[in-house]
């Protein structure tokens, strides 16, 4: 006699909604694990771009890489094509995994005259690169509290706007910055709802070397303090 009998509709039900609430339990947690992995590998990718800067100043005399002509002078040849060598000709260690940035998918794109294979979306606060007086990292005062190399929307732009929305180029998304400011009535300094890519945060390599993750609001004070992280010379 066959004993065996088959699940009930309502066992089956039961079944699937107990599947349905592990998945919602579970698919958040593998997701922020993603998003973890992703983060470190954005440090990574800042690591490497500030030991290359160390082995570009072992050989240039203590010397930061300096701007060649300027952004009205063509070609302009800044600090990206300077660091490159020293990290295998490898151009995606300039891009950060997380970061969606509109133009991540750019290939061989013409920057006021130079080329440059990809896109990056890794920034250097422009006085070291631009100012011409700031010789090298023994000049840095607290390189502890100094900005590196930080998630961004534009090699060029080593600023704070570029860095809370290094998610998206092309814009400020700033008030009273031109024509290009707050489109469609946003402004990230009054809302703070920052174009980041790691959780509302970012990815800061220091002066020092140590790296660490940042949240928006706290780049945003940090920035507009006396001797801000982004001052690399007071």
């Amino acid at each position: 006699m066959n004993t065996r009998r088959s699940f009930t509709l309502i066992e089956l039900l039961v079944v699937i909604a107990i599947i349905a609430i592990l998945a919602s339990l579970l698919l958040p947690a593998l997701k922020d694990a993603k998003d973890k992995g992703k983060q470190a590998l954005c440090i990574a990718a800042e690591k490497q771009m500030h030991t290359a800067m160390v082995m570009y100043i072992d050989s240039n005399d203590d010397w930061y890489p300096k701007e060649v002509n300027s952004y009205t002078v063509d070609p302009w040849y800044f600090w990206p094509h300077q660091l490159v060598p020293y990290v295998e000709s490898n151009w995606e260690a300039f891009v950060c995994p997380a970061n969606l940035n509109p133009n991540r998918t750019l290939k061989n794109w013409t920057y006021h005259g130079t080329v440059y294979p990809n896109y990056g979306t890794l920034g250097m606060p422009v006085q070291i690169w631009r100012i011409s007086t700031l010789r090298g990292p023994k000049q840095v005062k607290r390189p502890d509290k100094k900005y590196m190399i930080f998630d961004c929307s534009h090699y060029a732009l080593g600023d704070d706007r570029s860095i809370l929305a290094a998610s998206r180029c092309g814009v400020w998304y700033w008030v009273g910055f031109g024509d290009n400011g707050c489109p469609n009535g946003l402004d990230i300094t009054h809302t703070h709802a920052w174009l980041t890519p790691h959780h509302m945060g970012v990815n800061v390599t220091y002066v020092d070397g140590h790296a660490t993750w940042l949240s928006g609001n706290v780049v945003y004070a940090d920035t507009r303090s006396p001797g801000s992280t982004l001052d690399t010379i007071n």
